[in-house]
């Protein structure tokens, strides 16, 4: 996977070696002898291992960065459906007991049973009884039973288990990413019973639509015998300047504008891939990824094939001297 520290210079300059080198260190290659470079600055001090320590934490923190807008959206979509106070930072304390999921899923299900009262749907209903403690408190058992509840209604409701989560990972905190993924599927499948969706899931509709429309595009019409007077006429191509404004201003902050480009209206091209764009809440850029969503920033980070850095040692007389480089690449060779 690409190492990259987003928001700093491509090639940016860092003097990691600020230790002193021992007697004839100077005669060390900079550029390539690492065993010699563990000797001088001790073990598990070298600047290819600081640099990964660094990259791994910022790594961390955009994917954890990468989770809020999500959560947000889902959870003004919470509060809009069952009345309960949540935000982004409280999500997982909210839901933990488990409480708040059975409520939602017994929405959709009585939804569903109106849509097959009035002859909407030509499928059977699952016979699932779904049972909840309405006193469950965080962290007890009768919390780990709704949640174990909850995902056997999702499963007898047709969700795969790719888009479950483990009970632990809920009820202990563990991860937060399976749970934002399964709620967000819990929406999906809320909008197909009527229900009024999230903000991501109408624009994941509104892509799918798009998607759908845009087909190949025609022949050239054949060249025309003779003189053909027509009157040109300037026709302006609507476009969202600030959704492009700022998609340019994330891709050049990452420094790969020259990878970044645009198709049409929040459709881009990105390191060779056709992706679709939104701007969330009128300040996070999405990307529709797979089944999902993802920040722009993580997208570019984790898509970015080769990230160079450089290195100088803080001893050398000249500030521009005994410098090199290290590329770091995405892509393994075949030997």
């Amino acid at each position: 996977m690409a190492s990259v520290s987003v928001g700093e210079p491509r090639i940016p300059t860092k003097d990691l070696l600020e230790k002193k080198p021992a007697h004839g260190a100077q005669n060390q290659k900079a550029a390539g002898d690492v065993n010699g470079l563990s000797k001088i600055y001790g073990e598990g001090d070298t600047p290819w291992e600081q640099e990964e320590d660094h990259i791994s934490q910022r790594i961390s923190e955009i994917q954890d960065s990468a989770l809020v807008p999500v959560k947000e959206d889902l959870a003004e979509w919470i509060m809009r459906l069952t009345g309960v106070a949540i935000t982004a930072e409280s999500f997982m304390e909210v839901l933990d007991s488990g409480i708040v999921l059975c409520t939602i899923s017994k929405l959709i299900e009585k939804r569903a049973q109106e849509m097959m009262a009035q002859g909407k749907l030509t499928e059977a209903l699952p016979d699932y009884r779904l049972k909840c403690n309405n006193k469950a408190k965080s962290g007890t058992w009768f919390a780990r039973d709704n949640v174990a509840n909850f995902l056997g209604w999702c499963h007898a409701y047709g969700m795969t288990d790719e888009s479950k989560f483990d009970s632990e990972d809920l009820v202990s905190h563990r991860q937060e990413k399976p749970v934002v993924n399964c709620v967000l599927e819990l929406a999906r499948m809320a909008w197909r019973y009527g229900i009024e969706p999230p903000n991501l899931i109408r624009m994941e509709r509104e892509i799918d639509k798009e998607a759908k429309c845009m087909d190949p595009p025609p022949p050239p019409p054949p060249k025309q015998v003779g003189p053909v007077k027509a009157k040109a006429v300037a026709v302006k191509t609507p476009e969202i300047f600030d959704l492009d404004k700022e998609v340019r201003r994330m891709a050049i902050k990452c420094k790969c504008q020259d990878h970044v480009k645009r198709i049409s209206e929040g459709v881009y091209n990105i390191f060779g891939k056709r992706v679709f764009i939104r701007l969330l809440h009128g300040k996070h850029l999405m990307v529709r990824v797979g089944g999902g969503w993802n920040t722009l920033e993580h997208y570019l980070l984790h898509h970015d094939p080769v990230q160079v850095y450089e290195y100088r040692h803080s001893a050398s007389p000249d500030k521009d001297g005994d410098k090199y480089l290290v590329i770091k690449s995405r892509y393994k060779s075949s030997s």
